[in-house]
């Protein structure tokens, strides 16, 4: 498949799989000489098929080493190394996020798994 856009590849990002996307959310970039503006609320949208990405609505948190979870078309983004109790959705229809109840407990570098009843 063909490479990321320009200023990647990343580490500490979540990931998604959306349809025939992969969504990259967050995330900074590999390198800690890398000098290049880098934003941690980034959210990438790449076609697995053509190899096309684009960036999508930036997230209301940074979010390096969060979880993510993708239920229809909906993503739920929590934790993260700066904001470790809060979480917020994005939603595919309104291309906009909002922001959820803050967590009890603190999420970094965790896993997250839908459950479907």
């Amino acid at each position: 498949m063909p490479n990321l856009p320009r200023f990647y590849p990343l580490e500490g990002m979540a990931n998604v799989l959306w349809k025939n996307y992969v969504i990259l959310l967050g995330g900074k970039p590999a390198y800690n000489n890398e000098t290049r503006n880098f934003e941690e609320d980034k959210m990438i949208k790449y076609n697995t098929i053509t190899g096309e990405s684009e960036m999508l609505v930036p997230a209301n948190n940074e979010r390096v080493g969060c979880s993510a979870v993708i239920t229809e078309d909906v993503i739920i983004a929590m934790g993260g190394q700066e904001n470790v109790n809060s979480a917020e959705c994005y939603n595919f229809q309104t291309n906009s996020w909002h922001a959820l109840p803050v967590m009890r407990e603190r999420r970094y570098l965790a896993t997250a798994v839908v459950c479907p009843m």
